[in-house]
């Protein structure tokens, strides 16, 4: 009982050792500075026509929060386990100590973190938005139910981008093929 016990332990910690070490690598790359900019960036857009109801407005900001869920996911996921191979990374990975299904699984956490991160970054944005414009007491409540629909669809899209990353040799058809799959 104590040496299972010890095992799950041993690959929680690794696999947390990949997720930071994957997020890490999203910020060398600067992958999720650039993302992250583009969803702090996108809501100020809508600063242009502002309509007179806090609904309309968080309607119409909400609207490119789908695309911004693709690109990150594209962008985080595309090349997660082919990028291993194709860049002889894997012929270092999978000698190590490290179980295969805690690296799949950390590079998986870590494409959802840094997505979830921007879906987060997005909404809270445009809260503050509407919070200037309109008013704390105006926020919509069907915003958080909205909120939650955006993290369900950021796992499903990193997900379905994770798998074209597994089945295919190249990481920049992956990301192109997850991309335009979920567009």
């Amino acid at each position: 009982m104590a040496i299972r016990r010890e095992s799950v332990n041993n690959d929680i910690f690794d696999t947390y050792l990949s997720v930071k070490f994957e997020l890490v690598k999203h910020l060398k790359r600067r992958r999720l500075p650039i993302v992250a900019a583009l969803a702090v960036i996108a809501p100020l857009i809508f600063y242009v026509k502002v309509p007179d109801t806090a609904g309309v407005f968080a309607a119409t900001v909400l609207s490119f929060i789908s695309l911004l869920i693709i690109i990150s996911a594209a962008m985080f996921a595309g090349d997660a386990v082919c990028g291993e191979f194709e860049k002889k990374t894997s012929l270092l990975l999978f000698p190590t100590p490290q179980r295969r299904s805690t690296i799949f699984a950390g590079k998986y956490v870590a494409a959802l973190l840094a997505t979830f991160l921007v879906v987060i970054l997005y909404y809270l944005v445009m809260t503050l938005q509407i919070a200037q414009l309109y008013g704390w007491g105006q926020i919509p409540t069907e915003l958080a139910k909205s909120f939650l629909t955006a993290l369900v669809y950021s796992a499903s899209a990193v997900s379905v981008v994770f798998l074209f990353s597994a089945i295919l040799k190249r990481s920049i058809s992956s990301t192109i093929v997850g991309f335009l799959f979920l567009l």
